[in-house]
């Protein structure tokens, strides 16, 4: 029944989106913005592409997919929004079913994600807001997962989950910081239990700042920064050893005259 469950959600969930586009075929003005930066990406390359838009990861998605299937940007637009309004409405079902809900509910999970008037309105617009909720609802589902089975194949899959909604919507940051902390209200398990599953969450956030910060010293302009900042450390240090054995130096020859007048 599930499967039937599925079936008819990702029926309706293409059917609402195409039914608004044949209806409101004037899409929003966002959406230019990202064809543009789409565009510009496949001409001009990345840095181009974030000088139109900030987060490159929808225009690059768009202009990969545009080339790989051979379509317009518009309608590549309109596919992936086909695609993550299908996939956002099964992954809110399973969520649910995760919380041990049963088929009538599962019915009643369907019904309100695809009548979710805010959700709705959005169908037909090209946004990176319909790739955001499906990552995010994907990532707690991925949470919920490791904190039933505390299994490492959940937990890096919730922040690589999690990681590319952050790309798609900055919010998605504020989750991968804070969401972890919820293992500390687990009073069920030991302090030393509910740390090490705090680690593991926090695991592709790490690899993600070491990678970031190793990409950031190994830039050219922070690293003449970086060789003007260690040479200056260098300098300092020579001046240091010589004012030290200057001192030194001073140190025996007044110990030598007051042992000679003594």
């Amino acid at each position: 029944k599930i499967h039937q469950i599925y079936f008819v959600a990702i029926i309706i969930s293409i059917f609402l989106p195409a039914l608004r586009i044949y209806h409101y075929p004037v899409f929003n003005i966002d959406g230019l913005l990202y064809l543009k930066a789409a565009n510009v990406f496949w001409t001009q390359g990345i840095k181009a592409s974030i000088a139109v838009y900030g987060l490159p990861l929808y225009p690059i998605v768009l202009s990969f997919t545009s080339k790989l299937l051979s379509l317009s940007l518009l309608h590549t637009g309109y596919l992936l929004n086909y695609i993550f309004s299908a996939l956002t409405v099964l992954i809110f079902i399973r969520l649910v079913k995760e919380l041990g809900a049963s088929t009538k509910l599962l019915w009643l999970a369907a019904l309100v994600i695809l009548a979710y008037i805010e959700f709705n309105h959005f169908r037909a617009d090209i946004l990176r807001d319909n790739g955001y909720w499906f990552f995010y609802l994907f990532s707690i589902f991925c949470f919920l997962r490791f904190m039933e089975t505390q299994k490492w194949f959940f937990a890096i899959s919730w922040g690589c989950v999690i990681l590319i909604a952050a790309l798609f919507r900055i919010e998605g940051a504020l989750f991968f910081f804070f969401i972890p902390l919820i293992v500390f209200l687990f009073k069920s398990r030991s302090l030393y239990e509910r740390f090490c599953a705090f680690l593991k969450l926090n695991i592709v956030l790490l690899v993600s700042l070491f990678v970031t910060l190793m990409i950031f010293i190994l830039h050219q302009g922070v690293l003449d920064h970086a060789n003007r900042f260690f040479d200056l450390i260098n300098e300092f240090s020579k001046g240091l050893a010589l004012f030290v054995g200057i001192s030194s130096m001073n140190m025996g020859i007044k110990l030598h005259v007051i042992n000679s007048i003594a």
